[in-house]
């Protein structure tokens, strides 16, 4: 019986020193790895900075001026405006036919659906609204002719504001239309251009979201604007000229760019606000974070620099892919990697949007050159794309972000055309612009087909 205890004594002993084996084991690796991610996350940082890119935030603010002059005054004029309600007008809209109807052409500005309270329903209750803060818009245009200013201060700038800023211009541009202006509403189109420059310099991710939304905006604007009037080549000329200088590759660009001077200072402002359990764990993931945020944040840089020199979307989707992969493999604990299970989502959501803005664009900017070139030669659309250039699309313009290649483009026997791009996956389907239920039209068909309502 002795000997029993004996053997099961050592037994246990043996199972301690197993489990503190284990233990130890499990230490030394934590400790390793804690040790091994600071110095990778150094020498990623180091090579960072060999291609001349800034890796902090004091590196970033040397490298940019500060706010312009009017920044103060124009943003105080954006608080006093407020907001637009009902703030989405139904821009590039359908019919059940599928054939979009301009804004200006309908009866009211907004969806039935949208109506609530004060909200303005009709044209006519619009026009009041927009008479009232006309002031205030035409100080806003001129302050920004006057100087864009393309730094902010900050937190201090309300960048959403300049969304709400753009949905009041286009919608006094479709009021102004419906009355018969269109100097107001060119007027009005141009500004918002001018207000997509705003902190275009800026190497942060926010501001740079918003100018995204503010073009998205403008795109749209800038379409119905174009179907509700008969257009002079001056006029098409200066629609031309505004939507040459905004580039939303460039926004992608720069909010990478502050991705990787800002990641190592997300992490401990996030865990402020976490659970406690949730903090203490992701204060062990902080450098792997911070470390997997700037690789994503470099791909998709280096990605939408890519893009600008005329390379494709779908030769890029591959690298992009498997970055995301390999950091959303760490993200089998919902304890875990909080830094990464939030900012992995939004890169991928906001470079996409902003390819689908460049390639809206360069849809926008081919439209026009060939509303020109009808112009100067008596109705007759161009038989071959590239007849638009030099002289009435620059050669730089009329690309397939998507494809890689020049938009596509034919001629119908009743003297219209088809301008399309291939779209986010990359495919052509000879303009097929249906959509999935739930999928919104334009942004999400399956060809990016410019609709046309001629």
């Amino acid at each position: 019986m002795s000997g029993a205890r004996g053997w099961l004594g050592s037994f246990g002993s043996c199972r301690s020193r197993i489990a503190g084996g284990i233990l130890l084991a499990i230490a030394i690796g934590g400790a390793l790895y804690c040790a091994r991610m600071p110095n990778e996350l150094q020498r990623f940082r180091a090579e960072l900075r060999s291609k001349g890119y800034k890796v902090s935030r004091k590196e970033i603010a040397a490298s940019q001026k500060g706010p312009s002059r009017n920044l103060e005054e124009i943003t105080d004029l954006i608080r006093q405006l407020g907001d637009l309600y009902p703030a989405n007008l139904p821009l590039m809209g359908r019919c059940s036919n599928a054939i979009p109807v301009p804004l200006t052409k309908r009866d009211y500005p907004w969806r039935v659906e949208d109506y609530k309270g004060s909200a303005p329903h009709t044209w006519e209750d619009l026009a009041k609204v927009m008479r009232q803060r006309e002031p205030m818009l035409r100080r806003l245009q001129a302050l920004a002719r006057e100087e864009i200013p393309e730094y902010g201060m900050g937190e201090k700038t309300p960048i959403f504001g300049f969304i709400s800023m753009a949905r009041w211009l286009c919608a006094d541009a479709l009021s102004a239309l419906r009355q018969g202006s269109r100097t107001t509403a060119l007027e009005d189109m141009e500004s918002i251009t001018d207000f997509a420059l705003f902190r275009s310099l800026e190497k942060d991710f926010i501001p740079q979201l918003g100018r995204i939304a503010v073009i998205s905006i403008g795109l749209g604007a800038t379409w119905e604007i174009l179907q509700s009037a008969e257009w002079t080549e001056q006029d098409l000329v200066r629609i031309q000229a505004a939507w040459e200088r905004v580039s939303p590759l460039q926004a992608i660009e720069a909010a990478m760019e502050g991705e990787l001077a800002f990641a190592d200072e997300m992490e401990p402002e996030m865990r402020k606000v976490m659970p406690a359990g949730n903090a203490m764990l992701g204060q062990l993931d902080a450098t792997d974070d911070v470390l997997f945020i700037m690789q994503c944040a470099l791909t998709h840089c280096e990605a939408a620099r890519a893009l600008q020199k005329g390379e494709s979307w779908i030769a890029l989707k591959p690298g992009l892919e498997q970055t995301q992969l390999k950091a959303g493999s760490k993200l089998n604990s919902r304890y875990r990697h909080q830094l990464l299970r939030l900012f992995l989502p939004k890169f991928s959501e906001f470079f996409a949007n902003g390819v689908n803005a460049e390639a809206a664009r360069q849809l926008l900017l081919s439209d026009v050159a060939i509303r020109r070139f009808k112009l100067c030669h008596n109705g007759t659309p161009p038989t071959a794309f590239r007849e638009l250039s030099p002289d009435f699309l620059d050669v730089a313009n009329g690309h397939d972000p998507f494809s890689g290649e020049d938009l596509q483009y034919c001629t119908n026997p009743d003297g219209s055309y088809l301008l399309y791009s291939v779209g986010i996956d990359g495919v052509d389907n000879g303009g097929d612009f249906s959509v999935e239920q739930g999928q919104n039209f334009f942004w999400e068909s399956r060809d990016m087909v410019w609709p046309s309502s001629q």
